[in-house]
């Protein structure tokens, strides 16, 4: 199983949500029902904000304008706390949280094996974003996502993010390739990079098409 879900990483070019292990249709339900009250009292660009809502969140470096509604919610490892939270939504947010930590764990834990790492390894490191870093391309390459959404109506979809986060102290720590995984056969691609320098560039840039791990090569 784990050889199944190194090969999967490496040999997936493209990956398009056919379905989630739990459907979460209130967490939709939550979201139409931001109205514009609500969305004007979260309305902010400060993404250092635990609950924030926004339309563009790189509306002054993108080449052209990227319009999607967004609610973004910090529920791990310092989470928002129950009144942060939109009352319409507050509920099964924090339901959803709970369930997709539990998918993380063991999902990161399979990676850790296909790695020849301890399972506990990623959960330790409190889940480096960026797995093309901290495993030196051994997965290859990241994946394009989509979402199927109806030809009518308004396109809502869910998306959590495990990636480490700039607070308490986080800012300086250094990430770099697993030393266990660098060898005179295997160096290193990467150089190693504070978490505040590649946060910095990765909202910087935009969304413009291009890998936000492409500067930080060797």
């Amino acid at each position: 199983m784990v050889e199944d879900e190194k090969k999967a990483d490496e040999n997936e070019s493209e990956y398009v949500r056919t379905g989630e292990l739990i459907a979460f249709d209130e967490s939709n339900a939550g979201v139409k029902g931001l109205d514009s009250e609500v969305k004007r009292e979260f309305h902010s660009r400060d993404l250092s904000k635990k609950v924030t809502y926004f339309s563009n969140f790189d509306l002054y470096q993108a080449p052209t304008a990227n319009s999607r509604d967004t609610l973004l919610s910090v529920m791990e490892p310092d989470p928002s706390s129950q009144e942060e939270l939109p009352d319409v939504c507050r509920e099964i947010l924090i339901e959803y949280s709970k369930q997709v930590k539990q998918l993380g764990v063991t999902i990161f834990e399979l990676i850790s094996e296909a790695l020849g790492l301890q399972p506990s390894y990623f959960k330790e490191m409190e889940y480096a974003e960026q797995l093309l870093l901290v495993s030196n391309d051994s997965l290859t390459t990241s994946v394009s996502h989509g979402v199927l959404s109806k030809r009518e109506g308004p396109r809502i979809s869910v998306a959590c993010f495990f990636r480490a986060q700039d607070r308490k102290g986080n800012a300086s720590r250094s990430y770099g390739p697993i030393p266990e995984l660098i060898s005179e056969e295997n160096l290193s691609v990467y150089r190693n990079i504070d978490l505040k320098d590649y946060m910095e560039y990765y909202y910087g840039k935009g969304l413009d098409g291009t890998a936000a791990l492409t500067p930080f090569k060797i």
